[in-house]
């Protein structure tokens, strides 16, 4: 049987038409989740008020409040250099 120019299956080295649609709809889904995520850019609000580092503390710490963190666990200064 003599192969069309436009034979997917040479151009994926893939076997079998299952193991081709199993490909194609893999990369369908892929594709479509790519293009849902890029969608979502530039519309999500974050709080100006949402400090990452008490929250992080506070996890760690379990429910425990970061404030009353003993002093080895709270969070150090950063370090500015004078010039």
């Amino acid at each position: 049987m003599k192969k069309k120019s436009g034979d997917r299956s040479q151009e994926t080295e893939l076997r079998t038409k299952k193991k081709i649609v199993i490909s194609a709809r893999a990369k369908s889904t892929a594709r479509r989740k790519r293009l849902e995520v890029i969608s979502l850019f530039g519309t999500v609000d974050f709080d100006p008020s949402y400090d990452y580092k008490r929250e992080r503390m506070r996890k760690r710490l379990g429910e425990q409040d970061a404030e009353t963190a003993p002093v080895s666990l709270k969070p150090k200064p950063a370090h500015r250099r004078q010039g």
